[in-house]
């Protein structure tokens, strides 16, 4: 079966940009001792979104240590169904590249941005916490 990178219309978390920063905002759970160690950093995450709009397939191409890594696929994988994507007025498996961004600090806040398709698209994830 067939995993498209870009297709017609690229997959999109349903409810939107405001919607999943709520998601992440809500759901982090930043590992006690990478807090502990002053750990953070970028985690690069490949998924599958199905036909039906479900995640598969939650690899790491780049992790990170003390649970980061642990925490970005935990995070992609408890995320609600997305809108698939679709090539050729068909539904269709697309694969994405996600980085999830670990800051630490005293704010805690969340930003998705979806950049423009290259070879792969790439949705970034931010969740911040400024001393």
């Amino acid at each position: 079966e067939n995993i498209f990178v870009i297709v017609d219309h690229m997959p999109t978390f349903q409810g939107g940009e405001e919607v999943m920063n709520k998601f992440f905002l809500e759901e982090m759970m930043y590992p006690q001792i990478a807090a502990s160690g002053g750990i953070k950093g970028k985690v690069h995450v490949s998924f599958v979104v199905n036909e039906d709009g479900s995640i598969s397939e939650v690899k790491i191409l780049k992790g990170k240590p003390m649970g980061l890594s642990k925490e970005a696929v935990r995070l992609i994988k408890k995320m609600p169904n997305w809108t698939p994507g679709m090539q050729r007025n068909q539904l269709v498996k697309t694969r994405l590249t996600a980085r999830v961004a670990f800051r630490l600090g005293e704010h805690t806040g969340s930003t998705l941005t979806i950049e423009e398709p290259k070879e792969v698209e790439e949705i970034i994830f931010e969740e911040k916490t400024n001393n």
